[in-house]
């Protein structure tokens, strides 16, 4: 009895025991609801309060995150290498609107958003063209220094000796140029030069429309294509949206070879914004036309827009054009497919083709400033293309090997300091002349000189602005401009007011009729600096100006596709020559007299006459001209 009435106990106390501690457990856990139900009833409130401060004090914490968004762009900025001009632009846009200058530098400035394919690509066959030309030209320029400043010609060598520091172009002697005021003027010698190609022809163009100059041209193609004559066309991407039908894919169902620069396919990469605003026609490798003309018929006045449209374009024959032969190359290599890559060999000499080769497969670590790419070595797919480059490349070495003299030159795998936009760093441009003979100087009469040039994207110096500065800062008595568009930056300003001021009679020709309004606008809002500075000043009444030439002293005359703004000495990819020649010079001259009298000459009273919208937004949009 005794022992079963202790069990009983013993399970009565831990029944009892297991009891207490479900009333505890439940206690902890309706505290535990309460400790949760009392953090939730304090988070409430704790929202409740910030929504209400947030709400009430909403500017401030605006103006505090715009301040720190202002200072992060502002110390980006200051750390880039461009124009001080660039750099207030940049800041005074960043003070009104800082996330959206952020947006608008991605977009049209930096590397950030970037892909740079295309441009890594076409920077490489440059650096290759202008390692060979370079290498070619250097000795003659050499030579051609004293004897070119023995003649009084010392300003027109160093303002070539940029195209040739930075491009390998070396000055090309006897040239023979020929200049057309208008497109309807070149338009039946570049037809004619057409029909006459023998070999091959390449098209490079920024803008072609659907009209009756595109159809004359595909009709001009084809009949060559039928001949046997090769047809090599490129232009730039943003033509696809000026044209009806796929142009690429038309001339290529005909048999010939196309490409598109940067074409516009809905990724999302900036490099869109740098455009090919080059135009090059090249037959034969003999004749090449340049200038400002498209191929769309406002350019030939079968349109008038804006008027009528006045334009110029040079054409050149002689050695020159091999050098603006490979300009073309450089854009369409970097372009088109890489089974289309050994057509260097049938539009370029076997050495530079062998040149070419040697350096395709080098893994290159390229640094241009801004734009950071890597180079990856590539193979061809196809054993045929190996054998064409061993062959090409036992012709370099051969005709160009220890036993000449010259030293092969391999690329440097450093850092390529990118100073003027051509990829062409200052080691190399510093190799002497080491073997090899030196070339022979006729005895010339000096005329009939001829540098051709090319310019790229830049972010800090631009090869196109600093050959108009060295050309206007050697102006000894006239300086005339023929341009569509004028946004000045400091550099350039003060160039022409420095001309002017030390004498030097400068002329500016420009457009009555404008295709843009907001460049005309900036153009007028700097009238009165230059006018101030004696500076005189014509805008063309029958239409619109699209010429881009610059004419100094009647003797040196710059001629191409680059315009006196931003983009164009920026941001495209431009081209043009550099001549010396008081014939053509004087060509030239009468050009500008002859559309004169089809002027009207702009004064001070002229300025104060614009509309009050045209001042204000002159005043308002001139900071930002570096931008546009």
């Amino acid at each position: 009895m005794a022992l079963g009435e202790e069990k009983r106990m013993q399970t009565t106390v831990k029944d009892n025991n297991k009891g207490k501690l479900k009333q505890r457990l439940q206690k902890v856990r309706a505290r535990r609801i309460y400790l949760l139900g009392s953090l939730v009833v304090l988070q409430f409130i704790f929202f409740v309060v910030i929504f209400f401060t947030v709400q009430n004090n909403a500017m401030r914490f605006f103006s505090l995150g715009n301040f720190l968004i202002f200072l992060a762009l502002a110390w980006f900025i200051m750390t880039r290498h461009m124009t001080n001009s660039a750099k207030l632009s940049w800041l005074l846009c960043g003070a009104i609107a800082p996330i959206f200058t952020w947006l608008f530098y991605g977009f049209s400035v930096s590397n950030l958003l970037q892909r740079r394919t295309l441009l890594a690509q076409t920077f490489s066959k440059e650096r290759i063209f202008v390692s060979y030309f370079h290498k070619e030209g250097r000795s003659l320029m050499a030579r051609l220094r004293p004897l070119l400043q023995a003649e009084g010609l010392g300003n027109f060598y160093e303002i070539a000796a940029l195209a040739f520091h930075h491009n390998g172009s070396k000055i090309y002697l006897n040239q023979k140029v020929e200049y057309y005021r208008c497109g309807e003027e070149a338009w039946p010698q570049i037809k004619a030069a057409i029909k006459a190609a023998k070999v091959h022809i390449c098209i490079e163009f920024y803008i072609i429309k659907n009209g009756t100059m595109l159809e004359e041209m595909l009709d001009l193609l084809c009949q060559k294509l039928q001949q046997g004559v090769e047809v090599y066309l490129l232009y730039d991407g943003a033509c696809d949206f000026l044209l009806n039908f796929d142009l690429a894919r038309t001339l290529k169902n005909q048999g010939a070879k196309t490409a598109v620069f940067m074409p516009i396919n809905g990724r999302f990469t900036m490099d869109h914004n740098h455009r090919n605003h080059r135009k090059l026609i090249i037959i034969d490798g003999e004749t090449a036309f340049t200038g400002g003309i498209n191929l769309a018929d406002e350019y030939i006045n079968l349109r008038s827009p804006f008027g009528y449209w006045k334009d110029a374009v040079i054409s050149v024959q002689g050695e020159a054009v091999q050098r603006l032969q490979g300009f073309f190359l450089a854009d369409f290599l970097a372009s088109c497919s890489q089974d289309d890559e050994k057509i260097i060999a049938n539009l370029i000499n076997a050495d530079l083709a062998a040149f070419n080769s040697s350096q395709a497969n080098l893994n290159l670590t390229v640094n241009m400033r801004d734009y950071d790419v890597k180079l990856l070595k590539r193979r061809d797919k196809h054993q045929d293309n190996w054998e064409n480059k061993n062959q090409l490349l036992s012709t370099w070495k051969k005709n160009h090997g220890h036993k000449s003299g010259h030293k092969f030159l391999h690329l440097s795998t450093k850092e390529l300091d990118r100073q003027n936009d051509i990829p062409w760093g200052r080691r190399q441009s510093e190799i002497k002349f080491t073997g090899g003979d030196m070339p022979a100087i006729p005895n010339l009469p000096w005329e009939n000189l001829l540098v051709p040039y090319a310019d790229a994207p830049s972010v800090g110096n631009s090869l196109a602005e600093n050959i108009y500065l060295q050309a206007i800062y050697s102006a000894t008595s006239s300086c005339q401009i023929m341009t569509p568009y004028l946004i000045l930056g400091d550099e350039l300003l003060r160039a022409l007011t420095v001309a002017a001021n030390r004498g030097v009679k400068v002329e500016i020709y420009l457009p009555y009729i404008a295709d843009k309004k907001i460049m005309q606008v900036l153009a007028r809002a700097a009238y009165p600096v230059l006018l101030q500075a004696g500076i005189k000043i014509y805008e063309f009444l029958p239409g619109f100006i699209h010429s881009k030439v610059l004419l100094i002293d009647q003797q040196i005359a710059v001629i191409g596709s680059v315009n006196f703004d931003f983009r164009s000495m920026y941001l495209n990819f431009e081209n043009g020559v550099i001549i010396y020649d008081r014939i053509l010079g004087e060509k030239i001259a009468a050009d500008f007299r002859t559309i004169r009298p089809e002027c009207k000459q702009v004064d001070l009273a002229y300025c104060q006459s614009l509309s009050i919208s045209d001042k204000i937004w002159g005043i308002v949009l001139r900071p930002l001209g570096p931008l546009l």
